[in-house]
């Protein structure tokens, strides 16, 4: 009886101790799996301005965890707005130019009249324990941390 007890309890401290430790991964690979959706939104206006998107209210940075550009924002010949990331080129609708702050462009553009846009945004069904996070700025620290997925649909 005492054995059985000593197993079961090393195997939830192990358990435990790997949720810890390794939870954001077990969460990640889960996320392919399935997801959240927490939020559905149709996208009239985009604007691009200092390396990031604003759409549907929500900012998007452009810009890697290892501080290079993942994806940039440009005007072609005709005046349309493209995205271009990883050598790919995505077309969006009609652009203009609206500020320049420190030789940055903003641009303005939408879609085409016909086409449909949207944004989604996803969460982790899960969330994983982060007891060893500090924040010596504020002193705020989440106990429980989840990964959000932006993506935007679109049909013409």
């Amino acid at each position: 009886m005492v054995r059985y007890l000593l197993i079961c309890v090393l195997l939830l401290g192990v358990g435990f101790m790997s949720w810890v430790f390794a939870g954001k991964r077990i969460v990640t690979l889960l996320d392919g799996i399935t997801l959240a959706r927490i939020e559905f939104a149709s996208l009239e206006h985009v604007v691009y301005d200092l390396g990031s998107l604003r759409l549907a209210g929500k900012s998007l940075d452009l810009m890697d965890p290892a501080f290079a550009w993942a994806a940039n924002v440009s005007l072609d010949s005709s005046g349309r707005a493209v995205l271009e990331s990883g050598g790919r080129r995505f077309p969006f609708g009609q652009g203009r130019v609206t500020a320049s702050i420190d030789g940055v462009p903003t641009f303005e553009f939408g879609k085409d009249p016909g086409d449909e846009a949207s944004l989604i945004v996803e969460q982790s069904r899960l969330a994983w324990p982060t007891p060893f996070e500090t924040n010596f700025m504020t002193g705020y620290v989440p106990s429980k941390k989840r990964n959000v997925y932006f993506g935007c649909v679109g049909a013409s």
